[in-house]
């Protein structure tokens, strides 16, 4: 393979990525371009226009925007659906100023996405926390359950929202349909980040797609799982607790106003497509996979998210990574002790074999301690929209003991918040950042060996 060399270090990389024709088990869906066909690449600089005549506006739709979401929002079973061309995390933000605009107060899970907290900062929206349990054999946080929202109803009665993360990153999903009726008999509207299961809909094998379930507002990350280019996303709605005109108008001032028809056209057509059959094929796949499988496989309620158990090979998941990459296989996310892969059908039963011979060629060890991938109840010592704001001088982190955190640390991926700011850090926290940093997991709001903490 003769690798290309210029003066474009972004173009220079996907270049040779391109030329590297490695297998991907990882985002986005459209499986490094096998999911367009070679006639719609052949269009894809043609589909990028802007408003021309007979194109519609994204931000005052009537003509074939409006057609295109209708029809959505119709398979989707939802009183109003629209695109969301800046990914999944500005329809977080959307969410969190329409409850600020409410002045109300939103439940949010402990194992939230950043993009949440992001929000809550930006627009002055009142949060508080609801605990993950913790899964007693995987030890991975479980989704939020209707007894943790009970429990913190009655510790905050004055919640007017709750926002649930379902499925997790692992693939794991809440009862939303309990959690909806028990949430709506007491006037409250349910929110969930379904970033990772928009191909819900596409197969009875999957768990039933959340807006379907009596979720109020569903967002979802397109490009993640199905045949879309990175960014796209969607938000669903159902107004009978909602007021729908004032959180699409918010979507859209959060929106360019140079919206990506190529986006748009991608996402029509995976939504709109009937992907039943191939999804089928896909799991006859998955199912082989996992028979000859030398580690075990997560039984998690998305059949499409294989998260491989590697605590018997005596490499960490992100060595594993690193030498599944040298052998052109890329993964989604690796922990210390898991592999989490996501599927689609544009994997073919090849990419499986390629995996399954590395695998089988892995070295096993003594079994690793399986570890806690949630810290317990941390303590907020300052409000995290005040921390925010507050002077902050940098530590060594193994001298942060008891200090308070002046910013937000964040292991990446998956991208969700082991500390926030105003939370005191704790040895467990420290133990913890030392220990996944050093398998070679990135771990974002550290400079080096430093930590900012709040000055009091």
């Amino acid at each position: 393979m003769k690798k290309t060399k210029n003066n474009y270090p972004i173009n220079n990389y996907l270049n040779n990525h391109a030329l590297n024709k490695a297998i991907s088990f990882h985002m986005p869906g459209h499986t490094n371009g096998r999911g367009f066909l070679s006639s719609h690449k052949k269009q894809l600089g043609k589909y990028d226009i802007t408003e021309i005549i007979g194109a519609d506006n994204y931000h005052e739709a009537t003509g074939i925007i409006k057609e295109s979401l209708t029809k959505i929002a119709k398979k989707t079973r939802c009183d109003q659906s629209l695109y969301l061309l800046n990914g999944t995390s500005s329809g977080i933000l959307a969410l969190m100023k329409y409850v600020s605009v409410k002045k109300g107060k939103i439940l949010i899970p402990r194992d939230a996405h950043q993009s949440i907290i992001n929000g809550s900062i930006l627009f002055d929206t009142e949060i508080v926390f609801a605990y993950n349990e913790i899964h007693k054999q995987y030890l991975i946080s479980n989704p939020i359950s209707l007894i943790q929202i009970k429990q913190s109803l009655l510790k905050y009665p004055d919640i007017s929202h709750v926002l649930i993360t379902s499925p997790t990153y692992y693939g794991f999903v809440s009862d939303i349909r309990k959690i909806s009726e028990y949430l709506h008999e007491k006037g409250i509207a349910l929110f969930v980040d379904q970033a990772h299961g928009s191909h819900f809909i596409h197969n009875k094998h999957f768990p039933i797609s959340a807006i379907r379930q009596g979720a109020d507002v569903v967002v979802e990350s397109l490009h993640k799982t199905q045949n879309c280019l990175t960014q796209s996303a969607i938000i669903h709605g159902n107004k009978k607790l909602i007021d729908l005109t004032l959180l699409m108008s918010i979507v859209k001032f959060l929106t360019t106003t140079s919206p990506s028809y190529l986006l748009m056209a991608n996402m029509e057509k995976a939504l709109l497509s009937d992907h039943n059959k191939a999804y089928n094929r896909l799991f006859s796949t998955i199912n082989f996979f996992i028979k000859n499988c030398p580690y075990p496989v997560l039984k998690t309620n998305d059949i499409s998210r294989v998260v491989i158990d590697i605590r018997e090979a005596k490499l960490t998941g992100n060595e594993i990574t690193k030498l599944l990459h040298k052998e052109r296989i890329d993964i989604e996310m690796a922990t210390l002790t898991y592999l989490v892969l996501i599927t689609t059908p544009n994997n073919r039963k090849k990419d499986f074999l390629s995996l399954l011979k590395q695998l089988n060629h892995l070295e096993k060890g003594e079994k690793k301690e399986n570890i806690n991938y949630l810290i317990n109840e941390p303590v907020q010592v300052i409000n995290i929209r005040k921390a925010r704001n507050m002077p902050t001088r940098s530590i060594q982190l193994n001298k942060a003991i008891g200090k308070i955190c002046g910013t937000i640390i964040v292991p990446y991926p998956p991208g969700i918040p082991l500390l926030y700011y105003g939370e005191e850090i704790s040895q467990s926290h420290i133990d913890y950042i030392t220990l996944i940093r050093r398998s070679g997991q990135a771990v974002m709001g550290l400079e080096n060996d430093y930590i900012k903490i709040i000055e009091v």
